[in-house]
Parts: C-alpha cells; sequence; structure tokens
C-alpha cells in the first residue's frame, strides 16, 4: 500500500481485497494523493472491515467515491470532501444513522446506500442534502420507518427503495418532495402497495399523485416485471409497455470513472 503514495499525480484509484490491517498503510497513501477525484475501495469479502479512519487528511478534490466493506462507523473524515458529487456504500452495517454526517455535504448528487445501517429508522432532516437528485436505499434489513421532514432533499427527482422487507409503509412527509419525477419500490413487501390503492380507507395515493412516475418491480419467473402505480390502480398486472423488463438500478458498481 506505500507503493500507492508515490503516484502523486494520480486521479483515479480501485483497489480490492482490502484487510483491515491494511488500513493504516493506505490511509498514509492516500493522504498523498491529493489529485485523486475517484477513490473505489472494496474488502476483501462482506464481513471483513475496511479502517480509514487513520486518515486524518483525506483528498479534498475527491467526487466520487466507493467503499464496499464493514465500517462499523461512517469514516470521520467523509463531510469534509465538500467536492464530493456521489457516493456508493455497500455492506457498511453501520450501527448508529450515518445520514447525520452524510446530509452536511453541500454538492452530493447521487447517494447509493446497500446493507448500510442496521437501524430501524431513517431520518431526512430539514436542510439536510440540499442538491441531492439521486437517491437508492437497497437491503436494510431492520428499517421500519423513513422519514422525510420539510425542506429536506429539495431537489431530488429519483427515489429508489428496495429489498427491505421490514419497511411496510410509505416513507412519512414523502409529500415534501415536490421535485420527485420517479420513484421506484423493488422487491417490495406488498402491503407497501396496499397503503397506495386509492379505494382503501386511509389510502397514502395522495402523498404521491404529485409524482410523474411511480413504478413496483420484482423478480418474477426470471425476468424484472415491472408495473407502474396507474396500472396497479386500473387493476391491471402487465408491466409497463414503453419500458422493457430490466434489472434495478441499484446494482453492484462496476464502472465507476
Amino acid at each position: 500500500m506505500t507503493e500507492v503514495g508515490k503516484l502523486s499525480q494520480l486521479r483515479r484509484l480501485g483497489i480490492l481485497k482490502l484487510r483491515k490491517e491494511d488500513g493504516k498503510s493506505l490511509c498514509l497513501s492516500l493522504k498523498k494523493l491529493t489529485n485523486l477525484r475517484a477513490l473505489s475501495l472494496t474488502s476483501i469479502e462482506e464481513e471483513e472491515p475496511i479502517d480509514l479512519q487513520h486518515l486524518s487528511s483525506p483528498p479534498l478534490w475527491i467526487q466520487r467515491l466507493y467503499l464496499r466493506g464493514r465500517l462499523e462507523t461512517l469514516p470521520h473524515w467523509i463531510p469534509s470532501l465538500h467536492g464530493l458529487v456521489r457516493l456508493f456504500l455497500k455492506w457498511s452495517r453501520m450501527k448508529d444513522d450515518p445520514l447525520v454526517l452524510l446530509e452536511k455535504l453541500p454538492n452530493l448528487v447521487d447517494l447509493e446506500l446497500l446493507e448500510v445501517f442496521e437501524g430501524d429508522t431513517l431520518r431526512f432532516r430539514t436542510g439536510g442534502f440540499k442538491r441531492l437528485k439521486l437517491l437508492g436505499l437497497d437491503q436494510f434489513s431492520e428499517l421500519r420507518c423513513v422519514e422525510v421532514e420539510k425542506g429536506a432533499m429539495p431537489c431530488v427527482e429519483k427515489l429508489i427503495i428496495q429489498r427491505s422487507e421490514s419497511l411496510k409503509k410509505l416513507p412519512v412527509g414523502i409529500e415534501h418532495l415536490t421535485k420527485l419525477k420517479m420513484l421506484e419500490f423493488v422487491d417490495m413487501p406488498e402491503e407497501l402497495i396496499e397503503t397506495l390503492r386509492s379505494d382503501e380507507k386511509g389510502s397514502d395515493y395522495l402523498k404521491v399523485a404529485h409524482i410523474p412516475e411511480v413504478y413496483f418491480t420484482y423478480w418474477r419467473e426470471g425476468v424484472w416485471e415491472v408495473n407502474s402505480l396507474e396500472c396497479l390502480l386500473e387493476g391491471e398486472n402487465s408491466p409497463r409497455p414503453s419500458i422493457p423488463l430490466r434489472r434495478p438500478m441499484m446494482k453492484f458498481q462496476t464502472h465507476w470513472k
């Protein structure tokens, strides 16, 4: 890892099969890469921690950051990355809500989180994520409630929630996301869909009525079946005709430059 620090002009760096014991030397090298714009780190296995707490002075020009591995806690230096545009976290499994720190990133546009948080409530607070346009939440196994306060994520246009089996109700306050253009649920509980039926007492339909595109995607018989809320309300079960069967957006990222 120490040799990496000699590549002072490096702009993109990707490292695979990281072990926890690599953390200290990796951090010493990253400190020297002042021209770095994109960083992708992947642990040797899903349960292996990535130790990034030794990084006292991160490359402040980083725009894209991809971390795949146990973090336990969010690296303390991430909120200082004021130029960060895209953040992808996978397998982090943090005990504390990471949004408390992430919401302060002033230029973050794309945030994708997969198996990141083990708590039961995610709260998007007023004034947070001022420039965010895409939010993806995937495999939050214990998540039961998502709360969106008025004034949070004022620019978000696309929200994708998938494979979070304990989340059986619509995000509270989703009606505050007035610029939302697309909402998609992938392999989510049927109970959540039922809350959107306009003929049901206590339906949440009006809370998403302002969103032009609302979809429900399921893996069935070897293909992705995509249904629109419009079809659901019409009592139809066929996939939306204008969109082919496809994979969900929160697939493991391989192209990151």
